[in-house]
């Protein structure tokens, strides 16, 4: 039985399997460049995530009608029924939970418990879809269309928003997009060479995190570069795990002593120092809202609901959990904005705890695991591109750090492009075991992600 290698197609993660034979139902050439063309469109207009009103997502009743396509594409991904399926259980748990639970002392926000609801739905959905464009696609083309829609949406509608264009902005679909042509092209040098420019851009920018996530993907992709054999596969993957861990302290260690050290300006520096002074680190320091949900977990760990409006007792936990960092702002920073009018925690896994309950908290964690394992594999493989290292990456901070409604767009091409293709899985276009992928570019055609 043949197998394919991972040369074959760029930028995915890509390792050897057998595969089985071809369905029946396969694909008539003639149709598949009109498959392709509706794959790149539809993924353009997923990443523009525009919303009629601000509310209704233009892009929810395209992938309903686009189901019949894409709807059992997940099952041939690891994780993929329990974020398609298990997401929108979850946001079913979230109605549930402030109707039934909490609603007895929170008020209840039904414009905005709908909003929210309907962009998790449109997420959750998204996943499935992309999981069939990049099937159609490839990974690189999938993701450079998705970033070109979001480009494009930012340039209309977000740009102007902002003092800092770059660092919340631009910056995510362009580095996409550059990795993304790296990776049709094949060029890891490159990749590694623009990935050190955008380092050093976004240090200009005070994009700290950014910063450090260019540094460290730069540095997987070297390190996948380097010769010699690998030893056994768990092995090399329990490394591999422990690299990520210690690359994540030193990545950690060097960047703190450059803010210190005044190398990104007067102002960082000084902000850097305070913020280490009064929390003890840069990461309590600078993004103190864990400290703050978890005291919000002690006190009701079944969550809130959609739509919840955070009461006094909510306001004053929060405060009590911040009360160590001794930030001199927080009290207004909890008021107005984590604790305001709805919960926004600065965390995907806490929001996600916080409106959808436990069902959620379940989800996120699981697509954590799935982000981690997915990484490890591919750079024990040496097979995981610039593209998929720096998704990756990025995908886990923002879970941790970023806040839901800013990231939950990029968030959701980073789960698309992780996600691993269960082995013997095939593509109903794929003729034989021995045809090439059915497109030019398609990764899961003829490769199965281990």
């Amino acid at each position: 039985m043949s197998t394919i290698g991972a040369s074959d197609v760029p930028g995915g993660i890509q390792t050897f399997a057998p595969l089985r034979p071809a369905v029946p139902e396969a694909v008539p050439r003639e149709t598949r460049p009109y498959l392709a063309a509706l794959a790149a469109t539809a993924t353009f207009v997923l990443g523009l995530n525009y919303r009629v009103g601000g509310f209704l997502p233009v892009a929810l009743p395209l992938l309903v009608d686009l189901a019949t396509l894409w709807l059992s594409e997940e099952r041939r991904y690891r994780g993929g029924p329990l974020v398609v399926f298990g997401g929108l259980l979850a946001v079913l748990s979230g109605y549930w939970l402030i109707r039934i639970v909490t609603g007895i002392d929170h008020e209840l926000d039904e414009r905005a418990g709908m909003a929210t609801g309907l962009a998790y739905v449109v997420a959750f959905l998204g996943v499935g879809f992309l999981l069939w464009a990049r099937s159609v696609l490839g990974v690189p083309a999938t993701a450079l269309a998705y970033a070109l829609g979001v480009l494009a949406s930012t340039a209309a509608f977000q740009a102007g928003a902002t003092d800092n264009p770059w660092k919340f902005a631009y910056s995510w679909p362009v580095i996409v997009i550059v990795l993304a042509a790296c990776a049709l092209k094949r060029s890891h040098h490159a990749a590694v060479v623009l990935l050190l420019v955008l380092a050093a851009f976004s240090a200009a920018s005070d994009a700290r995190s950014l910063m450090g996530i260019c540094l460290a993907t730069a540095a997987l992709v070297l390190w996948q570069r380097r010769p010699g054999a690998g030893s056994h596969a768990l092995a090399r993957r329990g490394s591999t795990l422990v690299l990520l861990a210690v690359m994540a302290y030193a990545g950690y260690s060097v960047v703190t002593s450059l803010l210190l050290g005044g190398a990104l300006g007067d102002e960082t520096r000084e902000r850097t120092q305070a913020q280490i002074e009064r929390s003890g680190n840069l990461l309590t320091g600078g993004r103190p809202e864990w400290s703050a949900t978890i005291a919000l977990m002690r006190d009701q760990p079944e969550g809130f609901g959609l739509g919840a409006v955070p009461n006094f007792h909510d306001v004053a936990t929060a405060k009590t959990g911040l009360a160590p960092l001794n930030i001199p702002t927080i009290e207004g920073y909890v008021d107005n904005y984590m604790l305001g009018p709805q919960f926004t925690l600065h965390s995907v896994v806490a929001d996600m705890w916080a409106s959808l309950g436990v069902v959620g908290l379940v989800v996120a964690l699981a697509v954590v695991c799935l982000l981690i394992g997915s990484l490890v594999r591919g750079i024990t493989a040496r097979e995981a591109s610039a593209l998929v290292v720096f998704l990756g990456l990025m995908g886990l901070w923002d879970l941790g750090f970023s806040s839901t409604f800013s990231v939950l767009v990029r968030l959701t091409l980073a789960i698309a492009v992780l996600l691993t293709v269960r082995a013997g899985s095939t593509a109903p276009w794929q003729e034989s075991p021995q045809t090439s992928p059915s497109l030019e570019g398609g990764d899961d055609a003829a490769h199965v992600h281990r």
